[in-house]
């Protein structure tokens, strides 16, 4: 059994275009939809209903209480022993469990983190075959990925800064006990927080171009990246007081390139042969 946890709020219209698309997954293999409504003002029952074909668990928090928090329900009331993350603005292509299954196929302790696209269409207009929706790599994962090589390995340090949790996968067993940590209660780092464990357990990354999923774009008001970034990344180095997490903000907001942050931590330089065009964000910083 394969598990899908989704969180949701307030995002109905959206939400039924990913659903749509899971329902047209190539997959043979047997799946669960986890949908964790975290305290919407919008009720989701009647899109279970409508996509009654999917195996849906629509569980409810009474509050809203942040995407962490909505993702460890989601992994608590999962029953397969593999857990796919998705957002509920993030469409599926239509092999996207499948090619997150061979990853994690290959090697006991392995995450797969999936190529994330992003698409300025409305969601009403994505109703259609993935493949026929005009999108473009994310800016953050085009950077970001350039660690990794053809196969999708990495000797970086830094391999946790890829952790993206509207589209990985892992074993329940290799997340083990960790989880999502409910202090990061906003916009944040909390996926990268916890990449970070993974990665002191020596876990493997792997960048898995085939598992594609395509966010539905959305404006953001000015300045609120920043703010969020610099109160999530106060947190993540209360709890984590390396020099690892310590650049991590300058990195983030574009002040140093992924070359210099990986020699600022004394990592391994090796992935950085041939790629001596500075890796930097820009797409934060504003």
């Amino acid at each position: 059994m394969i598990s899908v946890i989704i969180p949701a709020y307030n995002q109905y219209k959206s939400l039924d275009v990913v659903l749509w698309h899971f329902e047209r997954q190539t997959t043979l293999r047997d799946f669960e939809i986890i949908i964790v409504d975290d305290g919407s003002v919008e009720c989701y029952d009647s899109i279970c209903e409508k996509h009654g074909e999917l195996k849906i668990k629509l569980i409810k928090n009474e509050v809203n209480s942040g995407r962490a928090v909505a993702r460890n329900v989601g992994i608590e009331y999962a029953q397969g022993e593999i857990l796919i993350f998705c957002d509920c603005d993030r469409l599926p292509i239509p092999s996207f469990i499948d090619e997150h299954v061979k990853v994690l196929d290959t090697e006991e302790s392995v995450i797969s983190i999936g190529n994330n696209a992003e698409t300025y269409e409305s969601a009403d207009k994505l109703k259609i075959d993935t493949k026929d929706i005009v999108r473009r790599k994310s800016i953050y994962y085009r950077a970001i990925s350039k660690m990794y090589d053809e196969n999708g390995y990495t000797s970086s340090h830094l391999c946790w800064l890829s952790t993206m949790s509207g589209n990985m996968a892992l074993r329940k067993s290799t997340l083990d006990d960790l989880r999502f940590d409910r202090d990061f209660a906003e916009w944040g780092f909390e996926h990268f927080e916890l990449g970070y464990r993974l990665w002191e357990k020596k876990v493997v990354f792997r960048n898995n171009l085939k598992a594609e999923n395509i966010h539905i774009a959305h404006a953001r008001n000015n300045g609120f990246y920043e703010e969020c970034i610099k109160n999530s990344h106060e947190i993540f180095l209360k709890k984590h007081p390396v020099k690892e997490v310590e650049y991590l903000k300058d990195f983030v907001l574009g002040e140093i390139s992924l070359q210099e942050y990986e020699k600022k931590i004394d990592g391994n330089l090796d992935w950085m042969v041939g790629k001596e065009k500075p890796i930097k964000i820009k797409c934060f910083n504003k």
